[in-house]
Formats: C-alpha cells, sequence, structure tokens
C-alpha cells in the first residue's frame, strides 16, 4: 500500500544488454535497459491511479526474444488523506479558572480525541511552549504543564494539534 503514484519497483534483469518492460494492469508503464545481470529498478510512468493493480515485468533480450510475464504482484495505490481528528479539550481545571494554588503546581489539561489511532502524538501550545501526550486507548489525552505559565490576568489559548497518518503514507492535521 502506497500513496506514491509513480512507485518504482526492483526487477531482476537475467541477460546484460536485455530490456525489462513494466506493466501495470497488462498495459505498458515503463522500461529499464539492463546494464548488469541483477536487481535493476523501473519507476512507473505515466502514474498510477487510486485502487489496487496488478504489476509485472517481462525481459527482452537483445534478438528480441521476450519473457512470459512475472507473476502479478498486488499493489493499491491510495492518495486521500484520513478524515482529520476531532479534538476536543475537555478541561483546564475544574472550573477552567487557574487560582493561586494551582498556579503554584502543575496543571492537568484534559481532552479527548476521535478519528485518531491509540499511541498517536497530540502537540498542545499553551503560551508559546509546546507540550505532547499519547492519546489513550479511549481516545483520550492528559498534559501537564507548569500553572505558572498559565496565570495571567487574560485569557489563555490552548491550540492542539495532531497529524494522523494512514497505512499508505497520507496525513491530515486536525
Amino acid at each position: 500500500i502506497t500513496s506514491d503514484t509513480t512507485p518504482t519497483f526492483d526487477v531482476t534483469c537475467t541477460e546484460l544488454g536485455s530490456t525489462v518492460t513494466l506493466y501495470v494492469d497488462g498495459v505498458v508503464h515503463g522500461t529499464v535497459s539492463c546494464s548488469l545481470v541483477g536487481v535493476a529498478q523501473v519507476t512507473a510512468s505515466p502514474a498510477v491511479g487510486d485502487g489496487v493493480h496488478g504489476i509485472s515485468y517481462t525481459e527482452t533480450d537483445a534478438l528480441g526474444n521476450t519473457s512470459g510475464q512475472s507473476p502479478s504482484l498486488g499493489v493499491t495505490i491510495d492518495t486521500t488523506a484520513p478524515a482529520a481528528p476531532v479534538i476536543v479539550i475537555d478541561s483546564v481545571t475544574v472550573d477552567n479558572y487557574i487560582n493561586a494554588s494551582e498556579a503554584a503546581s502543575t496543571v492537568a489539561i484534559t481532552g479527548t480525541v476521535t478519528g485518531a489511532q491509540s499511541g498517536e502524538t497530540i502537540t498542545l501550545t499553551v503560551n508559546a511552549q509546546t507540550y505532547t501526550a499519547t492519546i489513550d486507548v479511549s481516545g483520550n489525552f492528559s498534559v501537564n504543564v507548569p500553572g505558572s505559565g498559565l496565570v495571567s490576568d487574560a485569557d489563555t489559548t490552548i491550540d492542539a494539534s495532531l497529524t494522523t497518518n494512514d497505512t499508505a503514507g497520507n496525513s491530515t492535521v486536525g
């Protein structure tokens, strides 16, 4: 599975001077001249669209003799980014105000995330300071920040972001 629409494949050259032809679903998508016996690489061109595709190749020697097609390799091209995760800050303190005693200790900022995997890391920026937390199996996170960094006579802005990735390598920031 990949998001690369022009993936590169390893093919085997069995004769010096032969040409390997790459096929995607039976259509030519690239060639490579064999400058040595062994592994060569060929990049699919033109680009391959989203979906499951059969990749195979043939080798043609200098006299024009062409081998049978290699066994087909199933490759999934997926360029669709996952849905953006939804992040909710549940609480900073019980009443969401920082009092003097809380300012002298650490304050837990808690929240939930939907649309993310357990174990992913969320980043919170609080008054220009960056903190990270790991999302648990229920989608919850908690970040401890120094209360002194939250105290002011004005509102404190907390920005939360999370980049989610799928198995093809596509990502979305939420």
